[in-house]
């Protein structure tokens, strides 16, 4: 792996690194399918979101101890597998519950995939190199959320179910894992020890990253941006599609220039640093969130 080119990586890995945004927003224009088939309510329906958030998020917090200590290669092959199983079963499901219940294993596997890829790429470059293949990697990642909800919907017209979008990810799934199996070496480092899993030493290692104020300042923007995102994630097809009747294929394409301008954000930030602060450039990241809500409350 060491003597492969960055573009050579970014090719093994693309699959996985675009795993959990693939999963999470192809899904999205069939929330009121789902809904409809199951005869439930559109909030229950919203679970099949909120749960698969919840598994990304808890992954984050436990993959990166399993990578250090059973290494890169194995911690990613068993992400995979368990977010294939996650697809399958979701895909299959006869109760919204099961189909629940699925996507938070599901949302657990796409986070290890892709969180283990991240952590391939600090192994194989050096600090130089890491910042280009990190800006290759976030333009990898930000096509899935503009193509993916267009996918799904036009999906869901075609072959009218929900189910579709399963079969998809399903398909998706097994490329990466074989992918994986059959071209990713391990890449942790040699002089990096691994150590026994300790729950008192990664609860330390937390405990002193949650009393960085410098940390939790930055957190908490990024935190309250990113739930705005996502409750746009949670209540736009039922908004767009039930109420306002819009067909799940036009809504892909709503949905996607929202990414093309969240797209355009990422480019632009760097610029405005170069030209004022950091703290400037939330600040101003900040006015625009409250812009965007007051003018949809509006």
């Amino acid at each position: 792996m060491r003597n492969k080119t960055v573009a050579q990586v970014l090719l093994i890995l693309s699959p996985s690194l675009v795993l959990v945004a693939l999963a999470m927003d192809i899904i999205i224009p069939c929330i009121p399918a789902i809904a409809n088939y199951f005869h439930t309510s559109s909030a229950v329906a919203q679970l099949v979101l909120s749960l698969y958030f919840v598994g990304t998020g808890i992954g984050q917090i436990i993959i990166g101890p399993l990578a250090d200590r059973f290494g890169r290669r194995k911690v990613i092959l068993s992400s995979t597998l368990l977010f294939l199983v996650g697809s399958i079963i979701c895909a299959f499901a006869n109760s919204i519950l099961m189909l629940i219940v699925a996507r938070f294993f599901e949302g657990v596997g796409a986070c290890g995939a892709t969180v283990v890829s991240l952590a391939v790429i600090r192994d194989l470059f050096e600090d130089h190199t890491t910042p280009r293949a990190y800006s290759y990697v976030n333009s990898i990642v930000a096509m899935a959320p503009i193509f993916a909800p267009l996918l799904g919907g036009n999906m869901l017209e075609w072959f009218g179910t929900w189910r579709s979008c399963f079969y998809f990810v399903m398909l998706f799934g097994s490329l990466a894992l074989i992918i994986n199996y059959l071209f990713l070496a391990e890449t942790s480092p040699k002089s990096h020890p691994r150590h026994k899993l300790s729950k008192k030493t990664i609860l330390k290692n937390y405990q002193e990253i949650l009393k960085n104020k410098e940390f939790l300042s930055f957190t908490y923007c990024a935190a309250f941006g990113l739930s705005g995102l996502l409750l746009f994630f949670s209540m736009s097809p039922i908004l767009m599609i039930n109420i306002l009747e819009i067909a799940p294929g036009v809504y892909g394409y709503y949905f996607g220039f929202n990414f093309l301008v969240y797209l355009a954000g990422n480019m632009l930030s760097p610029k405005l640093q170069s030209k004022t602060s950091l703290v400037n450039v939330i600040q101003i990241g900040n006015v625009f969130i409250l812009l965007g809500a007051a003018l949809m409350l509006w």
